[in-house]
Parts: C-alpha cells; sequence; structure tokens
C-alpha cells in the first residue's frame, strides 16, 4: 500500500518540502531516473520521532520480545499472561506500537493478553522503508507468533493494513473482532496527493509509480479496502474524527461501506491522534472486542445516527 497514506500534507522526511520538491525539479532534466529514485526513496520511508515518557512507562510494564520477520525482526511488547487471549495493536504511518498504549487497561480489564509491536521501518524495528503492504505482512506474520487473535486494534494505516492482512491471507488472518481508527480507504489517492505536493507528473510521475510499486509488491489500485471485502469476515468497529485532517472523514463512509457487519462511531474534537487517548473511545474499543455491540449506547460521542457529540459540552457539563 502507499506508505504515504498518513500523509496528505506533509513529506516523510526531516528535509522541508520546497527543498525536496526543488532537488528532484533540479535534478530531473539530466537524470530523470535518480530523481524518481529520490521521490519514490522520499515516499516509503517513514519519520520516526522521540518516545513521548507516557509511552517509555507503558512499554516498561510490559514483556520485550523479538519475532523474527524476513531476515530481520520486529519489536513486540506484551502485557498480560500468556494464556489470555490475545489482542493485537496495529499502529498507523510513522506511528510506534507505543501510541495504542491507552488501550491496553481496558482490555486487559476485560481478561485479554493485549500485544503491540513496531512495524518495519518504524519505531525501534530495522530498516528504513515500509508502506501499509509492509504492515500488513507483520500482521501476518504477528498473527501466526502469537496464535488466534480474540481482536485487533488499528490506528490510520494500520487500519488499512489490517484489511489488506485480511485480503491478501485469503481469510488466514481471522480476528475474531476489529476495531478500526481513522484508517484510510486507498493507496493511489494518497500517492496523487504526494504527486502533487512535489510537483510530480508525466513521465517522470510515472517513473516514481514504477518505483513504489516495485518496493511495495502490488499495483497501488490493488491498496484499496474495496478490493478486500470478501475477506473483511469479523464484526469491525470503526471510530474516526469528523474534523480529521491526516484522513478524511468521507473515507470512514466508504470504509463502512465496504466492511460487511460494520458499524461506525463519530467522534468530534479529538483529531487524528488524540482520539487514540480518549477514554470513552478505549472503553467502546474494548467492550466490542469483548463482544458487545452496542458501544456507543450511553457513550458521550456521536453516530450517523445521532448528534455529533461535541467536547466542550462534556466538560461544560
Amino acid at each position: 500500500m502507499s506508505t504515504s497514506m498518513g500523509l496528505p500534507k506533509r513529506t516523510n522526511v526531516r528535509t522541508p518540502l520546497a527543498a525536496v520538491r526543488a532537488a528532484i525539479h533540479a535534478i530531473a532534466p539530466a537524470s530523470p531516473e535518480v530523481a524518481a529514485r529520490l521521490a519514490a526513496e522520499v515516499f516509503v520511508r517513514p519519520r520516526r520521532f522521540p518516545t513521548p515518557s507516557r509511552e517509555r512507562d507503558a512499554l516498561a510494564s510490559a514483556r520485550h520480545a523479538r519475532v523474527p520477520f524476513g531476515d530481520s525482526h520486529l519489536p513486540t511488547w506484551t502485557w498480560g499472561s500468556d494464556d489470555r487471549p490475545a489482542v493485537l495493536l496495529v499502529h498507523g504511518w510513522e506511528g510506534r506500537g507505543s501510541q495504542l498504549a491507552p488501550f491496553v487497561a481496558p482490555l486487559r480489564a476485560r481478561g485479554f493478553r493485549v500485544v503491540a509491536f513496531d512495524g518495519p521501518g518504524h519505531g525501534r524495528a530495522p530498516g528504513a522503508h515500509s508502506s501499509a503492504v509492509h504492515i500488513a505482512l507483520a500482521v501476518e506474520r504477528l498473527a501466526n507468533a502469537i496464535g488466534p487473535l480474540a481482536g485487533i486494534v488499528a490506528h490510520s494505516v494500520g487500519g488499512a493494513a489490517t484489511a489488506l492482512a485480511m485480503h491478501f491471507t485469503h481469510g488466514a488472518v481471522a480476528p475474531a473482532r476489529v476495531v478500526l481508527v481513522a484508517p484510510p480507504v486507498s493507496g493511489r489517492r494518497f500517492f496523487d496527493g504526494f504527486c502533487e505536493m512535489l510537483a510530480i507528473d508525466g513521465e517522470l510521475r510515472d517513473a516514481v509509480l514504477e518505483r513504489v510499486t516495485r518496493e511495495i509488491g502490488v499495483a497501488l489500485e490493488a491498496v484499496d479496502v474495496r478490493t478486500c471485502t470478501e475477506h473483511l469476515r469479523a464484526p469491525m468497529l470503526l471510530l474516526h474524527d469528523e474534523a480529521d485532517r491526516e484522513v478524511p472523514f468521507e473515507d470512514a463512509r466508504t470504509f463502512v461501506s465496504a466492511w460487511p457487519k460494520s458499524k461506525l462511531v463519530v467522534t468530534s474534537g479529538l483529531g487524528h491522534r488524540a482520539i487514540l487517548r480518549d477514554p470513552d473511545v478505549t472503553a467502546a474499543t474494548a467492550a466490542f472486542i469483548a463482544g458487545e455491540d452496542d458501544v456507543a449506547t450511553g457513550l458521550p460521542f456521536g453516530s450517523l445516527e445521532r448528534d455529533l457529540f461535541v467536547r466542550s459540552r462534556r466538560y461544560a457539563s
């Protein structure tokens, strides 16, 4: 999948966007191949950010291990006894497993073992390149390593990767329940946005697309939840903030339309990342994974059938 699914408005290296664009267009006339290689490298190389102290503290309470992945490994963290049913946490683009630590306590209170990991090229994992396809392969590897999954909780590109993992394995990755938070629908739109940001078009754009396709191993058109429907058999709860600036809200409606037995709950005022730390979101997630379908009842966030909840009203009350 497109590795910049979470990057419609920013580049994924620490170099300023204007400098990357200038370098590509300075190189292109003399060496379009080098320019295409540079652009593709930007597209598939996620940035890594410092881990906040709250996340470091959460990891300190877990059991750390490494799961083999190709000729490398994936770092994992486990909370809870190995005899408990497992829930896998899947982070998003330029994220890390510890970002989903707020889900650990509510899930453990429901009797689950919780496993987080850093995907290829992310967090503490080796490697520099990644994509939703890379993360999907990691989800498959973790599912095989930790046993039958009672659930998957995934954020952003991790949600898209979860759908891809279920699809690419023809249903062999089969969590009993799934909760997705702000997942993007497809890779193609974000590749288009990436090219627009860098003013790449014509033959150069085609060359970049060819390199990206080689890197991820599938055509971008195949990296779309709408191609996965046949194998999306688990009940799914999708939470998405109405004002998410990174993954457009319309993706939530499309995702739910493509996934049978799914439900959409809409939040307001949480954005793309703070939603992961909202106690109502984490409580609803744990309840749904535990088998409760009507998780929105009585909770202070909206759904498509109810008025959207405004956070300021909650704090005022």
